[in-house]
């Protein structure tokens, strides 16, 4: 029924519109009702709740574990406003335009797909609009992306009935919030701010607080208590990961991480590097290799000027001779404009092997002793103290990029250091931070990474030769 006279002023024309009228209003005052009959989706109880305080508080944040139906629970938002008033206007956004089309988006018209013709009829599904099809221009949803260089795009939306929904909202910067807020002036307008508690900073972050419980209806989604997430995932996360550490809060418990005062690298910068995807590396390429035995992991990690490269490799090789096949290897099929200027390689206990014989092979292996004395041996205790205080310097840097990798990420940020008695800066062993995270094991894609910070010098020249 396109043109359909939704909560407008004129009067009912015939029967149908006046129920159909009555059926407006009372889908108004019940988003549950409109999203089983006109959406046929049964929001979750945690679903539920998020969208009856956006009708009671009309300012809700929330936060969410991973596949717990955020996305989901907006969709429904965004339908519920567009269909019961009269001439509307949405904008949703994120911190980047493929957080949006890979995520809410792709819902919405998935949402729409299946709606009853009565309802899908009026609107038009377009690649980053949702119009009506009688009043395009004054009843729609767009999609706007909120970037730093540009806050003013999310300014100067005013409307009687608007919505703003922010999805990924940890990674969206505070004076895009400020804009957003600034629109909402008029009695009918809403804001929902959706997210994976990523970063320990920022609006998002600030919305969740105890002191501002008066101002947003404060949410947390876990997937403990989705229905639709099984036993299983949960335990394989906890297993996997342990219940203390970052990435099970995240992904499962829908909570902040922690930043402990002693962890070397903090949760929130480390995950900001993850999202970025266009960083250009410059300067000399160095890879780290972090030899291990037994259970553990032998790693490889790439790092060019400020970017750590995605394709890191790990082996688990009982035999250091298999390891150091696998490093030749991937040297020999490496690019020659890609090769490394150096490899870090530990030379002493499981290193001194696959060191000795990578430069027996003329590969550009240079020693990187964890236990030996620092260049700045008045602040560091040791190289691998040095190596991670220059890693952690590093991420204070905004233009630094590292992969999305779960292991990396949850080693580099949980790592911690200490002083010694000579007041010197000192990172924790390996076996003792295997003590405090037995699910994790050993740190080796985070050693790896920090290998590659190795200020060593002291090597002959003929290693050179390759």
């Amino acid at each position: 029924m396109t043109g359909s006279l939704t909560l407008s002023n004129k009067e009912p024309e015939n029967e149908f519109l006046i129920q159909y009228q009555a059926l407006m209003e009372l889908y108004l005052r019940d988003p549950i009702l409109f999203s089983k009959q006109v959406l046929n989706i049964t929001p979750t109880p945690q679903q539920e709740a998020v969208i009856w305080d956006l009708i009671r508080k009309k300012k809700v944040t929330a936060k969410s574990g991973r596949g717990v139906g955020k996305t989901f629970c907006a969709a429904i938002i965004v339908w519920w406003f567009l269909i019961t008033r009269y001439k509307p206007q949405v904008y949703v956004t994120a911190a980047s335009g493929g957080q949006i089309s890979g995520g809410i988006w792709p819902t919405l018209s998935t949402t729409w797909d299946s709606m009853d013709p009565v309802f899908k009829d009026n609107f038009d599904v377009l690649a980053t609009q949702i119009k009506h099809k009688e009043f395009p221009n004054s009843w729609f949803a767009q999609t706007r992306t909120a970037r730093r260089e540009n806050p003013e795009a999310m300014a100067g939306a005013h409307n009687r009935h608007l919505l703003y929904v922010i999805d990924e909202a940890s990674g969206v910067e505070e004076n895009i919030f400020k804009s957003v807020v600034g629109s909402l002036t008029e009695e009918e307008n809403y804001l929902l701010m959706l997210s994976n508690p990523r970063r320990l900073s920022g609006f998002f972050f600030d919305s969740h607080k105890p002191t501002n419980r008066d101002i947003y209806g404060q949410h947390t989604l876990s997937a403990i208590d989705c229905d639709f997430i099984t036993k299983d995932s949960i335990e394989y996360w906890r297993k996997m990961y342990g219940e203390q550490s970052n990435t099970y809060r995240i992904e499962v418990l829908g909570e902040f991480p922690l930043r402990e005062e002693d962890c070397i690298v903090p949760w929130d910068l480390a995950y900001a590097a993850t999202n970025r995807k266009s960083i250009k590396p410059e300067g000399a390429i160095f890879w780290g290799v972090d030899c291990a035995a037994g259970g553990d992991k032998s790693v490889l990690i790439k790092r060019q000027g400020n970017v750590i490269f995605d394709d890191i490799k790990a082996w688990k090789d009982r035999d250091t001779m298999q390891l150091v096949g696998k490093v030749v290897r991937e040297y020999n099929n490496t690019p020659k404009a890609k090769k490394p200027e150096r490899i870090f390689v530990d030379s002493i206990a499981l290193g001194k092997g696959p060191y000795d014989r990578l430069r027996e092979l003329k590969l550009p292996v240079y020693p990187a002793v964890a236990s030996g004395t620092a260049l700045d041996s008045k602040y560091n205790y040791n190289q691998r103290a040095e190596w991670w205080s220059e890693c952690g310097s590093w991420f204070r840097d905004e233009d630094v990029q590292i992969p999305n990798d779960s292991n990396l990420l949850e080693q580099l940020t949980t790592v911690k250091s200490k002083i010694h008695s000579s007041g010197r800066f000192l990172v924790e062993r390996k076996d003792e931070y295997k003590k405090r995270n037995p699910l994790m094991g050993s740190p080796d894609y985070a050693d790896a990474a920090v290998m590659t910070f190795c200020k060593s010098v002291a090597v002959k020249a003929e290693i050179l030769l390759i």
